[in-house]
């Protein structure tokens, strides 16, 4: 395969007021680089905003002519959240209906099932796989620590 389109994304909630921002890098095989830190967002809770980054990520990927030769996409985040559910996202929870095995309503499952949409296109427009992978928050990773400060400036911006 093809090295891949390397995708580092991050949330932040901030409260009193509770406001949100998500923040993502974007490292293309040959080497270009280029950063998303969009307005913020009011109410936020951390996890509804680290879903968001990679959603506003994967809705950039869609909008690629192509993927400059890449078969696969990572995307790096700090949250274990996504990481350790992404796949109940696209496998189980769709089967139980979105329902947790208590019977409670997965949480954020919205933004969990256009995540799954958007993989999805992805994989049927340029038959790229995407992956999550955990990366250390705050751990010196240069790229992470970038998706962290957009994040950062995200929440600053207007709602």
């Amino acid at each position: 395969m093809n090295d891949p389109l390397v995708i580092y994304t991050d949330g932040s909630s901030a409260p009193n007021p509770r406001k949100g921002g998500v923040g993502f890098r974007m490292v293309f095989p040959q080497g270009r680089v280029v950063d998303f830190s969009p307005d913020g967002y009011m109410g936020a809770t951390n996890n509804e905003m680290e879903l968001q980054a990679c959603i506003l990520a994967l809705r950039k990927v869609t909008k690629l002519n192509d993927l400059e030769g890449t078969q696969g996409i990572i995307i790096y985040t700090d949250s274990q959240y996504i990481v350790s559910h992404y796949k109940n996202a696209m496998f189980s929870w769709p089967k139980q209906k979105w329902l947790r095995s208590n019977g409670e309503p997965v949480l954020n499952a919205h933004q969990w099932k256009e995540i799954i949409r958007l993989m999805k296109r992805i994989g049927n427009t340029f038959y790229a796989y995407v992956s999550f992978e955990k990366v250390e928050a705050h751990a010196g990773v240069q790229d992470n620590e970038v998706a962290d400060k957009l994040a950062k400036r995200s929440r600053q911006g207007p709602v």
